[in-house]
């Protein structure tokens, strides 16, 4: 599998779309930030939220421009993410003349013969050296930034901490504007089509444990091994890692684009995903681990019938609930003595309870159930349980396709498994 690598290219029309998307859209987005802030200013939401909106549209102009050269679409997102910002402040420098020439007509009425544009620089030209919009800036630094709750005075950084607050957040918005820029240039593309590939879609997974030996085989062109280790009706519960795939939608000669991804769940119980692996195969690159994937399912349907048949498979694999049925494991003695074996590493775990629920498509391709009573502590954390339940998922070695699940809390379904034959294969001494 070799990596990918953009082709560096890039059109008159992609230089059109770059430079329309980061002048349009960043006088819009400051803008609309500006009359937002006139009401309430979040120091941190805000910004983030400018980034995000800033790199949505310059990543729409890479992806229109059809722009593959990552360092040019990383230059004009990071100017997208400055014209944001000087917009912004330009915009709060408009509304502060406004605010003054009201507050100068008010205070000196018929009496005033001078412009006010002219009285109001000279005052700033009297407080910081400087005039317009440069005065205005040196002003409000001057003036400081405050930060505290809303409808509280709040703590003021003072000039100093005013500048390095603005540092920081221009710094922000421009790493999340060029960053966005940059990776969307990085995506596939197909040079022959002249377009981009289809949207990722998962081909499989692979359990933990065999997980590094996986990666390794891919990085060896060992597909056919590779493929084997996969399972095309995709884990439910991370961690696990998923394969993806992403090809042309338009000839059937380009590579195909495989991601390796681990997702797991912090420790908030977010899922987290994370690269392993990239990179590109070959038309009989790509059939070869598909035929790897296939070897554990013995079947004559055509490929339209076999992803319906494997879409329904999926669903019926993701969830359980209450009108399931649970069948015995139907496990060897030697296969049950091993995953007791395993539990008994973690002290946590009471007892176990293992069946397989009845599955109508693939049938061949058992689904397991692993049901968890733990021991929780007075003191016991609010993540214990999803951590436990991850750790088994990815520390032990099943016999197949197997969800772990608490039934700490859960009456009705430690009844229900425990009513299945065979079913209680741990108690801890």
């Amino acid at each position: 599998m070799k990596p990918y690598q953009p082709s560096q290219k890039i059109t008159p029309a992609g230089i059109t779309w770059l430079t329309a998307s980061s002048i349009v859209g960043g006088v819009a987005i400051g803008t609309l930030t500006h009359f937002i802030a006139l009401l309430v200013y979040l120091i941190i939401l805000f910004p983030f939220a400018m980034g995000v909106a800033g790199g949505a549209v310059i990543a729409l102009g890479v992806h229109k421009g059809k722009v593959r050269n990552p360092a040019i679409a990383g230059f004009f997102g990071i100017l997208t993410g400055a014209i944001l910002y000087s917009t912004l402040h330009i915009a709060d420098y408009w509304h502060f003349q406004r605010t003054a020439a009201e507050e100068i007509n008010k205070e000196l009425g018929q009496a005033n013969s001078a412009p006010t544009d002219q009285l109001l620089d000279a005052y700033l030209q009297e407080q910081t050296g400087s005039t317009g919009f440069f005065g205005y800036i040196k002003y409000s630094a001057q003036q400081g930034v405050s930060i505290g709750r809303l409808g509280s005075r709040g703590f003021n950084l003072g000039e100093t901490g005013t500048w390095i607050y603005w540092a920081l957040e221009f710094g922000a918005i421009c790493t999340m504007t060029g960053a966005a820029a940059y990776f969307a240039a990085r995506n596939p593309f197909c040079e022959t089509c002249d377009q981009w590939y289809a949207d990722k879609h998962a081909i499989g997974s692979v359990p933990p444990p065999a997980s590094e030996q996986f990666l390794s085989l891919l990085n060896r062109d060992e597909l056919i091994p590779a493929g084997k280790l996969m399972n095309p009706l995709i884990l439910s519960q991370p961690p696990y890692w998923t394969v993806q795939q992403q090809s042309c939608n338009t000839c059937a000669t380009s590579d195909t684009y495989l991601t390796v991804d681990r997702l797991s769940l912090d420790h908030k119980g977010n899922l987290d995903r994370r690269e392993m692996g990239q990179g590109l195969l070959t038309a009989s690159e790509y059939q070869q681990l598909q035929t790897g994937i296939m070897a554990n399912f013995a079947t004559t349907q055509d490929d339209v019938a076999l992803a319906t048949q494997m879409a329904l498979a999926q669903q019926e694999r993701a969830v359980i609930g209450p009108t399931d049925i649970f069948a015995p494991h139907e496990l060897s003695p030697n296969q049950v003595a091993d995953l007791a074996q395993q539990l008994t590493n973690h002290a946590s775990v009471k007892s176990a309870y293992l069946v397989r629920k009845q599955v109508e498509h693939f049938p061949e391709q058992p689904f397991y159930i692993l049901g968890i009573l733990y021991k929780s502590g007075l003191l016991e954390a609010k993540d214990a349980e999803t951590k436990l339940i991850s750790q088994l998922t990815e520390q032990l070695v099943f016999p197949g396709h197997t969800l772990v699940i608490s039934i700490h809390k859960d009456k009705g379904m430690t009844k229900t498994l425990q009513q299945v034959a065979g079913s209680e294969i741990y108690t801890k001494a």
